[in-house]
């Protein structure tokens, strides 16, 4: 598991050069790293009930279907990926 959540912080830093560029993948970017969040949750049971990492996908979801500024972008990002190292070192 601490595998996959190392590789999902890549994918989710990734989300802020996207922005940055204006880059017409982002969204197509950020529905992948949703669909593996959320995907994860039946590989590793362990995660359904994971506050903070419902936390993540929240944040994700959000990046998902709502307008964002650049700053809330960047502060989701940032809490997200720090969650995550904030798990894989527990």
């Amino acid at each position: 598991m601490k595998e996959f959540l190392t590789s999902m912080i890549g994918s989710i830093f990734k989300i802020l050069p996207l922005y940055d560029e204006n880059n017409v993948g982002l969204q197509s970017h950020i529905d992948s790293v949703a669909i593996q969040l959320i995907g994860a949750m039946d590989t590793f049971q362990e995660l359904k009930t994971n506050q903070k990492y419902i936390s993540v996908i929240n944040s994700i979801n959000f990046l998902r279907k709502n307008e964002y500024t650049k700053r809330q972008c960047k502060r989701e990002v940032l809490r997200c990926t720090n969650i995550l190292e904030k798990m894989i070192n527990e």
